[in-house]
């Protein structure tokens, strides 16, 4: 069993399996006989004898790691809250220099705790690493922006390196450690690169900015549905929102109102469509959901107009979707 359980341990360390998932796998193998179980027990060696109170040994590490998450969260708050209040009664005051060393080792302090408590198997170890990682982005972003404005570098080319920046850093945080937070930070950070280029590129009337967040948030959806992002309800839920989003400001353009507003309720529908034909991609519904109650009520009010077409088309798309729901309901379940 040692050789198998070092490569759940590796798994673990990974990211590639909870350490509950791991642990549930072990004893499935042993149940079955595809690795051996723990010594017998009518000849035990005499250090391998357990405790009497094993039950309790084996639930005190998961007590101490809880601890250990909340105490990292307390401590996580604490700094940032006292950071927060000197910086902004000093910040003036610090010359440019400092502002880059302060700014250099608190993202170096906040990386390296990320990093060592991701080295533990323990699943509260695990989400104390993802939000100190989360926090090291939003770090390196800071230290991005002390680092432009010290060169001189202002207003969106500083904004647009900023982000850049910090989607740089998330990126490669996501490819050793596959997780939801590191993946939004990715889209959080790609979201203000493409709003600040268009920001640099004074491509921001009209439908622009609009159909850039849609196309975004289409292909974040087309990742996540492919598996080329992982896990995928979150990319499937924040790629849709952000498609939604997009769509939903293309219509405040007067001269293609109709036209954005219709293209955003194809999209809602196609969502909810795809979330009902293939049960992996249910996640869906969320976004798809959203956009068709938000960009319905606004096409009809456009085409028709009153109070009493808009809340009317408000009706019909409580009933499709509660109809879409009852037939996902009755759909036979897989295993």
């Amino acid at each position: 069993m040692g050789a198998r359980q070092d490569r759940f341990d590796e798994w673990v360390g990974a990211g590639l399996l909870e350490a509950s998932t791991a642990e549930a796998l072990r004893r499935y193998e042993e149940e079955h006989g595809r690795i051996p179980g723990p010594p017998s027990q009518t000849q035990p060696p005499p250090e391998t004898v357990a405790p009497a109170d094993d039950g309790q040994q084996e639930g005190r590490p998961r007590a101490l790691a809880l601890v250990g998450e909340i105490l990292g969260y307390f401590g996580a708050v604490l700094a940032i809250t006292a950071i927060s209040f000197l910086v902004s009664q000093s910040w003036s005051s610090i010359p440019i220099p400092g502002r880059v060393v302060l700014v250099s080792v608190l993202t170096a302090v906040v990386c390296v705790a990320g990093v060592a408590a991701g080295r533990s198997p323990q699943d509260a170890a695990q989400r104390l690493a993802s939000a100190l990682l989360l926090a090291t982005v939003v770090c390196a972003g800071w230290l991005a922006w002390v680092s432009v404005d010290a060169a001189g570098v202002r207003d969106e080319a500083a904004a647009l390196w900023t982000f850049s920046v910090a989607t740089a850093v998330a990126i490669t945080i996501y490819v050793f450690r596959r997780k939801a937070l590191a993946q939004l930070a990715m889209l959080a950070g790609a979201i203000g690169v493409v709003a600040m280029t268009l920001e640099t590129l004074d491509l921001t009337d009209r439908s622009v900015p609009g159909l850039a967040l849609t196309c975004l948030g289409v292909a974040w959806v087309a990742l996540g549905a492919t598996r080329a992002l992982a896990p995928a309800p979150p990319a499937l839920i924040a790629g849709g929102l952000v498609a939604v989003f997009g769509a939903n400001n293309m219509g405040f353009d007067d001269p293609t109102r109709g036209l954005a507003l219709a293209a955003g309720v194809v999209l809602a529908v196609s969502m909810l469509a795809l979330a009902v034909l293939r049960r992996d991609l249910i996640t869906l519904m969320i976004p798809g959901g959203i956009g068709l109650l938000t960009m319905v009520p606004q096409l009809i009010e456009h085409l028709v107009g009153g109070a009493m077409a808009t809340w009317a088309a408000v009706l019909v798309t409580g009933v499709v979707l509660i109809l879409v729901a009852v037939r996902m309901l009755r759909a036979p379940r897989s295993d």
